[in-house]
Parts: structure tokens; sequence; C-alpha cells
């Protein structure tokens, strides 16, 4: 057998590149892979709890849960290796490729898999790039959409196979656009299936019955025609089957389904949660009163 003592040091900075391979390093091939898999589970259970209502507290205790983990699979593998650092028979496993390799599983395969199952169908993030949600989501906004309160889907299919609810009206969603599904687009439910959707000099008419919504604001005092664009007059529609009618709160300034019609529920990704992050970039400061707060 070939004797080379193990460095703690080194077991240390490999556990900070894969979780488990400081204790490949140190021979406890087992102990280390048992604690990867422990770690891509904590992963899968910290995201939902970014969906509890009580951000940032939630996001604090997520990444302290992380860290913390991090921090005991750095010292265990320390305290292991330091068993050896004097006289230490190398494994078959112990081979500077077996290493690499490890490394690159975990970082290229088994950890963007874990992120893609993860973002598909529990939390993702996301940030507001225009103002057609003012006030509601400012420009700089950084959000949690929650993926998993209207069902779980299949990736890419877009087909739910376990249904949860149904968007209801007043739900802000993000959905892929329409017209270029290449787009994800952030608008507020305002008809469901069935709904007879109209607007009258800007007023909004649900089912024939005029209805006033104090998130909706108008910034043009002019009033459209219909035959110059559908902005201020529209309908009445009726949104079809397994199809929402949205619009932005910002209605004067908001490109929704007045102009290119209704959203199918199979492009709904979620429903937005709560603001995680703001930055305001025309005064480059942090909106740190909007940190935390609920959508609704």
């Amino acid at each position: 057998m070939i004797n080379k003592p193990r460095k703690p040091w080194i077991s240390g900075i490999f556990t900070v590149i894969a979780i488990g391979l400081g204790h490949i390093y140190t021979g406890e091939a087992k102990r280390g892979i048992i604690l990867f898999f422990i770690g891509q589970a904590l992963l899968v259970i910290s995201k939902p709890l970014l969906l509890l209502p009580v951000v940032p507290i939630n996001l604090i205790a997520t990444i302290l849960l992380i860290l913390t983990f991090v921090v005991f699979c750095v010292v265990d593998a320390v305290r292991l290796s330091r068993k050896f650092k004097f006289s230490y028979d190398l494994k078959k496993y112990n081979k500077w490729y077996v290493y690499l390799l490890f490394a690159l599983i975990t970082t290229f395969v088994i950890q963007p898999i874990n992120k893609f199952a993860i973002t598909q169908n529990i939390v993702q993030a996301y940030k507001i790039p225009s103002g057609a949600m003012k006030p509601t989501l400012l420009i700089g906004d950084h959000f949690l959409v929650n993926k998993f309160i209207y069902g779980i889907k299949i990736p890419y299919w877009r087909k739910t196979i376990i249904p949860i609810r149904n968007p209801k009206r007043g739900d802000i969603v993000v959905f892929i656009y329409p017209v270029n599904p290449n787009k994800d687009f952030i608008k507020r439910v305002i008809g469901i299936s069935g709904d007879v959707i109209e607007i009258r000099d800007k007023k909004l008419y649900l089912n024939h019955k005029r209805v006033n919504q104090d998130y909706g604001v108008y910034t043009d005092s002019r009033i459209l025609s219909a035959k110059v664009r559908p902005r201020d007059n529209f309908g009445p529609i009726t949104v079809p089957e397994q199809s929402l009618f949205v619009m932005g709160d910002n209605r004067d300034e908001s490109f929704d389904s007045r102009f290119w019609g209704f959203v199918d529920r199979s492009l709904v990704k979620g429903k937005v949660t709560n603001i995680y992050w703001s930055w305001n970039k025309e005064e480059f400061n942090v909106r740190w009163d909007r940190i935390g707060i609920e959508i609704k």
C-alpha cells in the first residue's frame, strides 16, 4: 500500500468545491456521497421556505440552513483528515481523475438537474424590467414566483399532471407570452373562463357589472377610441375555456390581453408571492421598505 498522509486544508477546500469530495479524499467515500445527497435534498426542502409569507425571515433562515450544513461538512471532512495527517494508505479511488470526475458530475450534471426540477415546479426568481405593473411592482423589484400553487407540470410539455388550483381573479401571474414563447410576461388576472370583459372609457366591467380595483391606475387623461387602440374601450368579449384575460396594473402603459388576446392556462408558470430584493437604478440605492412585502 502507498502511504500518503491526508492534508486537512485540502479536504476543506475539496468540500467547498463539492460536498462529499473532501470525504472521498479522506477515504470516507460512502459518508461523502451520503452527505452530498443530503445537501441536494436540503436544497429541495429549503426552496419552499421562500414561499412562506414572512420574507425576509424565511430568506435568512434558508441561507442559514444551507450555510450551517456546508460548515458542518467542511469541519467534518477536516476532522477526519486530521486522523490521517501522518499516515494514510491510499484507496483505489484516491486518484486525481476520480476527484475531478466527481466535481464535474456534481457541478454540471446533478446540481443543474436539481435546480431545473426546483425552478420548474416549486419556486423561481424573477425581476421587473418595465413599469407595466406599477405601482404594485416597480422596475428593479426582484420577486419570487410560486410554481407549485397551480399544480405540478411536466417540463417543456407544459402539461399539468397534478392540478392543485386554478388561477383566481386578482392573482398576479407569470406566463409565457403567447406571441413569443421565448419571453415571460407578468400581469394580473382580470377574467377567468366564462367571464365577460368590457372596458368603456377606462372603466372596467366584469360580467356586465362595474368593478373598482384599487391596484389599477391610469396615468393618461386621454380616452382613446377603440378604433385607435383597444386600451380605453374594449369588448365586450367572453373569456374562452382554459383561458385567462390579464392586464397590467399600470393600465395606460401595459401591453396585455386588450392588445394580443387571452392566455392559455398551460402557459401560466406560477403566482407572484413576495419581493425579496429591490434596486432603484435611477437613484442607485436599495428600496429597503419593499424587501419582504407580500404581493397582492
